[in-house]
C-alpha cells in the first residue's frame, strides 16, 4: 500500500475477505502505516523490506499514482512483488500499480487480478481460495539423456 490510496476501496475489500476466513495484513513502506486518500490512517502490520512477500498466500497491491511513483526506484518494492510473482501468489491490484507491477516482471495471467475490473473482488477472493496461480509455473525441462 502506499499513501493516497483508495480507502474506499480497502474497507470493504478487507471486510470481504475476512468474511471468508481469512487475515489480512497490511505491509507498508514505513511501520507507521499509510495515509489514505480520504485521509485515514491505516496502520501497518509490515514493512516492505521487514516481510518476504513469500510469508503470504496471496497479495493486493494497492497504490495510487504518487506513491506507485514515488515506490517504483525501490529495490524492497520490485523484489516483494516479483517474488509474490515467481512463488505463483495470486495478486490483486489497482490501475496505479502497473509500473510496479511491471518493473518485476509480473505478466497478465489468470492469477492476476485488476480489482475494478471484470470479477474484480470476487475473482481476487475466488482465486486465493485456491491458494496459487498453478498455471504460472513452467512445466519441468527435463533433460535428455545420451546414455539411452
Amino acid at each position: 500500500m502506499s499513501d493516497g490510496c483508495d480507502g474506499d476501496l480497502v474497507a470493504p475489500l478487507k471486510a470481504a475477505i475476512e468474511a471468508e476466513g481469512a487475515r489480512v495484513e497490511i505491509v507498508a513502506p514505513r511501520i507507521a502505516g499509510v495515509v489514505t486518500a480520504t485521509g485515514e490512517v491505516l496502520p501497518a502490520d509490515h514493512t516492505i523490506s521487514g516481510v518476504p512477500s513469500v510469508l503470504f498466500d496471496a497479495a493486493l497491491i494497492i497504490v495510487s499514482v504518487e506513491g506507485a511513483a514515488s515506490l517504483l526506484t525501490e529495490a524492497a518494492v520490485r523484489n516483494w512483488i516479483g517474488d509474490a510473482f515467481s512463488h505463483l501468489e495470486v495478486m490483486g491490484f489497482v490501475a496505479a500499480a502497473a509500473p510496479l507491477m511491471e518493473r518485476a516482471g509480473v505478466e497478465p495471467d489468470v492469477g492476476v487480478v485488476d480489482l475494478a475490473g471484470r470479477g474484480g473482488v470476487t475473482a481476487f477472493i475466488e482465486g486465493a481460495k485456491i491458494g496459487r496461480s498453478w498455471d504460472r509455473e513452467p512445466p519441468p525441462r527435463w533433460r535428455s539423456s545420451s546414455r539411452g
